[in-house]
């Protein structure tokens, strides 16, 4: 899998989704209690997240861009965890990423003096577990 470059300036478009998706999450998906899940489903669906049946996202968790997320059957995102996904990030059936993990589909090119965003799609197979505090960098 290879890193690709993205555009320091992602577009204005881009920028307002993830601005609307931030004032919803703070709204009306972070203060739910933590058995809506169905209702959070809803939320990201509506902005775009592909995910399958009893999916569970649990209040805390961080989703920077729900378009670039795809989530199978009976996955989990636990509590604290920090989706960043500039690139397609995709969870298996039946796995969990568990609490405070950091998926991160971008890093920086440090090899340029203008250290450029660089990034690469996450893909977390079937029946895996993420365990607490992990951290999960791009084209893994």
């Amino acid at each position: 899998m290879s890193i690709k470059p993205i555009p320091q300036r992602l577009s204005l478009a881009n920028k307002l989704a993830r601005a609307l998706w931030g004032i919803v999450w703070i709204v009306l998906f972070r203060p739910t209690p933590r058995l809506f899940h169905a209702w959070r489903r809803f939320l990201l669906r509506l902005f775009g997240a592909r995910l399958g049946k009893a999916v569970h996202v649990y209040p805390s968790a961080k989703v920077w861009a729900p378009w670039n997320l795809e989530m199978d059957d009976h996955a989990c995102l636990g509590e604290q965890v920090d989706c960043y996904c500039v690139e397609k990030i995709r969870i298996g059936k039946h796995s969990t990423v568990s609490q405070y993990s950091f998926l991160c589909s971008a890093s920086h090119d440090y090899t340029k003096s203008t250290m450029p965003l660089v990034a690469a799609p996450i893909s977390i197979g079937e029946y895996v577990w993420i365990t607490a505090d992990v951290f999960v960098g791009p084209g893994v």
